[in-house]
């Protein structure tokens, strides 16, 4: 019997590079691993389905999606494996304070996202993962998922690397419940549930698909990724990943620019067939 083996890609600063492209030998590479037959290609990401839809179509594989961290899990087949959600009222105290900070505040849920109004951060951010936000009164749009006993999968605050630091240090401060927050880059705060991480959407990929801890592969470059590089079988560090990310992975390929995911799965996956 084949044994199954589970390969969780992050997307930004790991499968695509700095132009956000995935190159011809990272699509080739997941391409012939995918081919094994024994082999489930993952993406693990903070983004929304409709970010990552176009880049499995790339690839030219199905592939399960943890979005948003893992707080909203799709099968290759577009099935909901698992999903969590934020308290609208906590959400709503959060969102005040960013306003304070002038940021930009977005909301997700499911495949939806919601922004109070236009800026720059959120035009560059649907163009970047070729969504389309919806513009909304989020205070209304809160209190209407409330009383849905519902709420937003995912918050993410965007602005200047200092700014966002300085908006971190208060959530920090001001010891929210409910919630797990992680820089996905200086300028991307992102925060989800308390229950999920990357390694919770990892766990709860490992029991859908029947395999092993020991048969999976994580890659990733950022914070957001510790937990999912932690839990893995091997947990594999970009080399463009910040030094304490690099520190507490098992390995440490090339960089995003230099076809880091591609080498990875060359030497763990393909050369071992």
């Amino acid at each position: 019997m084949t044994t199954k083996r589970l390969l969780c890609l992050d997307v930004d600063g790991t499968l695509i590079n700095s132009q956000h492209q995935i190159t011809a030998a990272t699509r080739d590479a997941i391409q012939r691993a995918d081919a094994l037959g024994s082999v489930i290609v993952a993406l693990v990401s903070a983004r929304p389905p409709t970010g990552l839809d176009f880049l499995v179509k790339e690839l030219g594989i199905e592939a399960p999606l943890a979005c948003y961290n893992g707080a909203y899990i799709l099968d290759s087949a577009q099935n909901l494996v698992a999903e969590a959600w934020l308290d609208p009222r906590t959400v709503r105290s959060i969102y005040r304070m960013s306003r304070t900070l002038g940021l930009s505040f977005n909301l997700y849920k499911g495949s939806s996202w919601f922004i109070d109004q236009p800026n720059i951060w959120s035009d560059q951010e649907a163009a970047i993962i070729r969504s389309v936000y919806q513009v909304n009164d989020l205070e209304a749009l809160l209190s209407q998922w409330q009383a849905q006993g519902t709420g937003p999968n995912k918050i993410l605050v965007m602005g200047e690397a200092a700014q966002i630091a300085r908006f971190d240090n208060q959530l920090g401060q001001s010891a929210f419940s409910g919630i797990n927050r992680a820089l996905s880059k200086a300028t991307y705060l992102e925060i989800c549930p308390a229950t999920v991480t990357k390694a919770t959407a990892l766990k709860a990929l490992q029991a859908h698909y029947g395999v092993d801890s020991s048969q999976t592969i994580a890659i990733g470059d950022n914070y957001n990724d510790l937990a999912m590089l932690e839990s893995a079988g091997l947990g594999i560090a970009m080399a463009n990943a910040p030094d304490d990310v690099r520190m507490k992975a098992r390995a440490i390929t090339a960089s995003n620019d230099e076809d880091g995911v591609a080498q990875a799965i060359e030497r763990y996956l393909l050369s071992s067939g």
